[in-house]
């Protein structure tokens, strides 16, 4: 259902704190609106958090101005957008408790992060 977790700083889309999978193996759409809604956010120009439908997928974001740090998870369209929420608010928990710098984190550190964070639509599998 999962098929892309990405943590950014600022606008460095090129190079982010964290991708799996990589920007080049995520349907070139979906990565677009990913980046758009982000770079929106921390412009000022779009919400802080929300999700966007893409075909048949969401694109979820939360990102925290002050810091110049956003999550983006891109799930399966079948996802309900408050499990979203409550995944990428539980994800920037763990993110901001455990990193020591969150502008500029131990990249292999950030990887256990993802992998502590059960996402909730995966819980009952």
């Amino acid at each position: 259902m999962q098929a892309g977790l990405y943590i950014f700083y600022e606008d460095e889309f090129e190079d982010p704190i964290y991708a799996d999978p990589t920007s080049d193996d995520l349907d070139e759409g979906l990565w677009e609106v990913a980046c758009e809604a982000v770079q929106a956010a921390l412009g000022g120009e779009g919400p802080s958090k929300g999700h966007s439908e893409v075909a048949d997928h969401q694109v979820g974001w939360r990102t925290f101005n002050k810091l110049g740090v956003s999550f983006a998870v891109v799930v399966s369209s079948d996802v309900h957008a408050p499990l979203i929420d409550e995944f990428l608010q539980e994800l920037a928990r763990r993110y901001f408790d455990d990193v020591d710098d969150a502008q500029s984190p131990d990249r292999p550190g950030v990887a256990d992060i993802d992998d502590d964070v059960i996402p909730p639509w995966e819980e009952d599998d």
